[in-house]
Formats: structure tokens, sequence, C-alpha cells
């Protein structure tokens, strides 16, 4: 790696730490740069605003979870199989790279004023491919895409909730419930592919008649 591609990359990981901690706009040119002991000129020379700084952070963040995905994508096994396998995985990953999931949850937040971009958010090809493993159970196939997001945002929710929040649970119930429930957590989190990826609901069947013509059939 050159010096230049190194250097590069310690801002970006620096970035990385300081805007999951603080958000997208708790963080300044000055703060990364002070957390790297550089001047601002030296952050602007390879990165020319924060935004573009940002932009790099939320790209290479995408990239991982896309490697994350696929790999669990390519395990054999049938649709609920590889919905079990990614959701897992990404729960898996959350819990060692804890940053990960502070940013995500303080790009949601952060996000309001951004809203029109929201079409173009780096993790959105992250719920695309998630969508199709999700379309890949059977029962699902043939469900809208409202109903689809619904369900899966109720999962990867959970995931990233619960990754958040060791901290605070560790005052609430303490350490060592705090580790049983963390040991519990990915079985739980497999049973429920059963309950609301595995039985549409009503709606959701509905939903799939209508486009079909088949409702009052």
């Amino acid at each position: 790696m050159s010096d230049a591609i190194e250097a590069r990359q310690k801002f970006i990981d620096a970035a990385h730490r300081l805007f999951a901690e603080r958000g997208y706009y708790g963080v300044s040119i000055a703060a990364v740069s002070a957390e790297m002991g550089l001047t601002k000129q030296a952050l602007l020379h390879h990165f020319g605003s924060k935004e573009k700084l940002y932009g790099e952070v939320m790209q290479q963040l995408a990239r991982r979870f896309e490697r994350v995905v696929q790999g669990a994508i390519a395990q054999p096994g049938s649709g609920r199989d590889k919905a079990r396998a990614v959701l897992l995985t990404i729960h898996g990953h959350l819990m060692q790279e804890s940053a990960d999931a502070r940013i995500i949850a303080r790009e949601l937040l952060d996000n309001v004023d951004r809203a029109e971009q929201s079409r173009k958010w780096y993790l959105r090809p992250l719920l695309d491919a998630l969508a199709e493993v999700f379309r890949g159970i059977p029962e699902w196939k043939n469900a809208g895409d409202d109903e689809v997001y619904a369900a899966m945002y109720q999962l990867v929710g959970a995931i990233n909730y619960f990754a958040i929040s060791g901290a605070t649970l560790d005052r609430m119930i303490g350490p060592e419930r705090l580790a049983a429930v963390a040991r519990a957590f990915p079985a739980v989190l497999g049973d429920l592919v059963e309950a609301p990826v595995g039985r549409p609901s009503a709606t959701a069947t509905r939903s799939a008649q209508a486009r079909a013509g088949t409702v009052g059939s």
C-alpha cells in the first residue's frame, strides 16, 4: 500500500470512529484532523470536504456489508436457510463491529435533513439484497414490497438495536443477565425467521392475491 493510500485510509478509519460516536453533524473536519494529529489542510487535500469524507466512510461500510451478505447468500440451503444465515451473519458482524451498528443508527437519525437523497443512500443496495433473500422463502415469493420490507426491517432493526444497547443493558439488567441474553439472541433470531418471515400476514396474502387478480375468485 502506498503512503498516500495508507494515509487516506487512516483518515477514513478515524472519521468512521468519530461519525459513529457523534453522528454526521457532530463531527467537523477539524475534529477528524485533530484525531490524527494533522492539519485540516491535510485532510482536505485527500477528500476536499466533510461530505466527501463521510461518503467514503459510508461506501466502505456498504462494501463490508455487501461482503457479509453475499458470503451468507452463497451458502447452500433453502430460501429460509439463507435468510437465517444472512441475519445471523449480520448479527455476528455488528456484535464484533459495534461502530458499524452505531454509525447506521446515527445515519438514520441524521439523514432527516437529507431525506430527499434517501434513494441514493449507500446502504440501499443492502436492503434490496435482503429483500431478495426474503423473497427466496416460498411463502413470501409473491408478497408486495411493503410487506417484505416491513418483515425485513423488523428483524434487521432488532439486530442493530441490540448491537448498540450493550452499555445501557449492562446497567439495566446487569452483566450476567446481559451475557445470557447475548448467548440466547442468535437462537431466538433464528426462530423469528419462522414467524414474521415464514408466515405472511393476511394483509400480505390479500395483497399478493390482488396483484394476481385472484381476489374473490
